[in-house]
């Protein structure tokens, strides 16, 4: 789980001293069933959640190697479900599709599953950050859970992804 000295470094002081801090564990937080995502899987998520006024969440975007970019959904989805949800959203049939591979994000199964659990879930706003190798923000999107998390991920692709020039037997990246 996350320490008390990492909530501090991230949420400074302040925050931690005076706030009630609950970090999600999938085992044992309590657990209410939202219905089924389009896969058929059940969206079970922790129930502070779903009784929450206002539901926000913050994160950063980097490449995924199934769910396309991290970030936005998976905020929810792993994030705050149970270990039945995470387990059948990163299933081996999901992980295998053509569509499940690093910065693709339409029709990819798991992506599919997250941003509608986004939306089942009534996260209302998400702050994301971009950040370079030496973990300086370079980009923050914010807003609409699925619309930044896509702007965000457009703006990624421009600084980590290329054109493939020709064809090739191996690639060492």
């Amino acid at each position: 789980g996350t320490t008390v000295d990492e909530l501090r470094e991230k949420l400074g002081d302040e925050v931690v001293d005076n706030e009630n801090i609950v970090v999600h564990d999938c085992d044992d937080s309590p657990l209410v069933n939202l219905g089924k995502l389009p896969s058929g899987a059940a969206l079970i998520i922790n129930s502070l959640a779903v009784e929450a006024d206002l539901l926000i969440s913050e994160g950063f975007i980097e490449p995924h190697f199934f769910a396309g970019f991290s970030g936005g959904r998976k905020s929810v989805l792993p994030g705050i479900c149970s270990r039945k949800t995470v387990l059948g959203n990163h299933c081996s049939a999901f992980i295998s599709s053509p569509y499940a591979k690093m910065g693709s994000l339409t029709n990819n199964p798991i992506n599919i599953d997250m941003e509608q659990a986004v939306r089942m879930a009534k996260l209302a706003y998400i702050v994301n950050v971009v950040i370079d190798d030496e973990k300086n923000v370079i980009a923050a999107f914010a807003g609409d859970p699925v619309q930044a998390h896509h702007v965000g991920c457009d703006f990624l692709r421009g600084h980590c992804q290329a054109d493939i020039k020709q064809k090739a037997d191996i690639v060492i990246t």
